[in-house]
């Protein structure tokens, strides 16, 4: 890191930590490692109980925050309050930054007028961290993200970078929400100028593992109808290009929602999700899927009766 504690820096690295004694020091050391230098590490004890960030205590080249548990989007918005750099990016503490991250993100930052948000891309690993190759990086830039959207492009979580003068505005992280509150603040940030897309090389090694958040369907639910709500209350844009496009994208994670529900012997919770989002598959003329979900969750009911 560089600078004194008054100077603002390019990066805040913010690392909401909650009982991650297995894989925070390779986080953490992920980020050391970074070849850009200017940027500072917070990290935000989110309430743990394992002592997992009792090795940091007396670091001298980042930030240890702490407070009670309340979820991810609570602890980045806690790390956000105490950050100086200009653009923050958020990465999970069982994830990693390859060593080129920030500086393919600096890269995009000199191609544009401070956009408002920069976004990588990610590849998945299991237990064993993937071995990456650097390659001068290829980047698109785009007019918002809701054009990166319309495109088929769908950025959240530890891929993108996001300026704090627009995040603060925006209010942060929505903390009501467990899951998809990422993609909850990527459609309020939609028409926000500037969006830059570095294509490759991947920016961002998220652990694919059972026990992440994500993975909670009960709380994919909950994020799911929390989307929705949002979207059919105006909070994406109220313009007919913010809510055709924020329209889709929120149909499409709805979509998603519904059949891993329906498969996974939720039937309740992916018929409740089906019938809020009716119209608005119908509306973008998903009758494919307005007629294979009965189906699928229709099995899946059999499925699970013939397992009792």
């Amino acid at each position: 890191m560089t600078g004194t504690i008054a100077e603002k820096l390019g990066f805040s690295v913010i690392v909401p930590v909650y009982n991650s004694r297995r894989t925070i020091a390779a986080c953490i050391e992920s980020i050391r490692a970074q070849h850009f230098r200017d940027f500072e590490i917070i990290i935000v004890d989110d309430g743990s109980t394992d002592g997992c960030t009792d090795q940091f205590a007396g670091s001298t080249d980042l930030i240890l925050l702490a407070k009670a548990n309340d979820g991810p989007a609570s602890a980045r918005n806690f790390g956000a309050r105490s950050a100086r750099g200009d653009y923050l990016f958020f990465i999970d503490s069982d994830d990693l930054a390859p060593s080129w991250a920030l500086s393919c993100f600096a890269e995009a930052l000199a191609r544009a007028d401070r956009p408002a948000i920069i976004c990588g891309n990610f590849v998945e690993f299991g237990d064993v961290a993937p071995i990456l190759e650097y390659r001068p990086p290829s980047i698109v830039q785009y007019r918002d993200y809701l054009e990166a959207a319309a495109a088929g492009l769908y950025a959240a979580g530890g891929m993108v970078a996001v300026r704090r003068d627009i995040f603060v505005a925006a209010g942060g992280f929505n903390e009501s929400m467990k899951v998809a509150e990422d993609h909850d603040l990527m459609l309020r940030l939609g028409e926000q100028p500037g969006f830059m897309h570095i294509v490759a090389p991947p920016t961002y090694a998220k652990r694919d593992h059972p026990g992440s958040i994500s993975k909670s369907l009960a709380l994919w639910f909950d994020g799911s109808r929390a989307l929705l709500a949002h979207w059919q209350s105006g909070r994406y844009g109220e313009s007919d290009r913010a809510r055709t496009i924020t329209r889709g994208m929120v149909a499409m994670h709805l979509r998603a929602a519904i059949i891993a529900l329906g498969r996974n012997h939720m039937p309740k919770r992916s018929i409740d999700l089906y019938l809020r989002a009716f119209m608005l598959n119908a509306r973008i003329g998903r009758l494919r899927f307005l007629l294979g979900a009965p189906v699928i969750i229709g099995l899946g009911l059999v499925s699970a009766w013939g397992q009792r």
